[in-house]
């Protein structure tokens, strides 16, 4: 039984450089909007569909939210994904900002 791995940030990173990895930022709209990193493609919860994700399932899939908790909680609906490869990046995208990579934020108009 497949299960979803933790991954640290910059390991993701490294995956993300090497074009091994494809991150799905599993946040609302929103959320997305005031802040995210640059390449994560977003796939809301509350509209997820785990049929969505075609050629790239042959990549290893990383899952983030904000702090970790909605991936986790909802690690069922991951895994129906089809990825061979599955991550939760521990900690979401306040660990990537704690471990100094970039993310782009909305200048706020």
């Amino acid at each position: 039984m497949q299960t979803l791995q933790d991954a640290d940030a910059k390991t993701v990173n490294e995956w993300l450089k090497a074009g091994r990895a494809v991150l799905i930022d599993v946040r609302e709209p929103a959320e997305y909007a005031r802040e995210h990193i640059e390449g994560a493609r977003l796939v809301p919860l509350s509209a997820f569909d785990p049929a969505a994700f075609g050629a790239e399932r042959d990549k290893i899939a990383v899952f983030h939210c904000g702090s970790g908790t909605r991936t986790k909680m909802n690690a069922a609906l991951l895994l129906a994904t089809g990825f061979k490869s599955i991550y939760h990046m521990k900690g979401g995208i306040a660990a990537w900002k704690e471990a100094g990579l970039p993310t782009r934020a909305s200048t706020g108009r």
